[in-house]
């Protein structure tokens, strides 16, 4: 999942920045454009020249639009992000820039921010809400099945994939009624049985119904000596036979 979401990126920018043979310039020589340093950056990244004139027709509107959608969501946000890909609106899809907080990581800290044009001006829609309440999102579930389960080392890896909110709340009940998402429950059969895997999730089921968090979730059983190993970002690579001795999936939806 997370090597699909890379190559997904990697499509994004290669489609918005190299992927253009109109050398048509949409500048003029009244109205020079003087690209900033970020967009210089963007461009020699892509092995694209870093003179705006250099470009063609497409690059020009891409870096335009990566500039103006970057500045967009930093100032909804009041903090600086950076480019991770970008697609041209089309017939079948909306404009989009892929980005990340400063201090984030491409492959799992990406969000998205879209663009339509709506009575003559841009509306801009972005997921950065749900990277930025993740942390969060888990530690409100590992500590409850810490405190209410009474297991200790199990690892859990959600994903917020809608949410309501439009800051990070102050407490994480803030989260109840206003997130949904999937999560992955991990352990070994020192920390959960086969059998104890259904009484868990007739637990997690009733906390989502309290909490109003609805979701997917999926709990794995993992061969001894597995679980040490798994870490955010390679996770999704241990649900194969090879490690996993039992698993067991269920969705809520309120």
């Amino acid at each position: 999942m997370k090597q699909r979401k890379i190559i997904h990126i990697i499509l994004l920018m290669m489609i918005a920045l190299c992927g253009c043979s109109d050398n048509r310039s949409i500048s003029s020589d009244k109205e020079k454009v003087v690209l900033n340093e970020r967009q210089k950056m963007i461009l020699a990244e892509s092995d694209l020249p870093i003179e705006y004139e250099e470009l063609g027709y497409t690059q020009q509107k891409s870096i335009i639009a990566i500039e103006e959608m970057l500045q967009a969501v930093e100032a909804k946000y009041g903090m600086e992000f950076r480019y991770v890909g970008y697609i041209l609106p089309g017939p079948l899809n909306v404009e989009k820039l892929v980005a990340c907080a400063m201090d984030g990581y491409d492959s799992i800290d990406s969000f998205s921010v879209t663009r339509e044009m709506v009575d003559g001006e841009y509306v801009y829609t972005d997921e950065y809400m749900c990277v930025a309440v993740r942390d969060m999102f888990n530690r409100y579930i590992s500590d409850s099945v810490e405190k209410e389960m009474q297991i200790k080392g199990m690892k859990v890896y959600p994903e917020v994939t809608f949410t309501t909110l439009e800051e990070v709340p102050g407490d994480v009940t803030e989260l109840d009624g206003n997130i949904a998402g999937s999560v992955m429950f991990f352990a070994d059969n020192t920390l959960l049985s086969e059998e104890g895997v259904s009484s868990f999730a007739a637990w997690y089921k009733k906390w989502m119904q309290e909490h109003q968090i609805p979701g997917i979730v999926d709990v794995i059983i993992l061969e001894q000596g597995v679980l040490d190993k798994l870490t955010i970002f390679n996770y999704t690579d241990f649900l194969t036979d090879d490690y996993c001795i039992y698993r067991e999936s269920f969705y809520w939806n309120n």
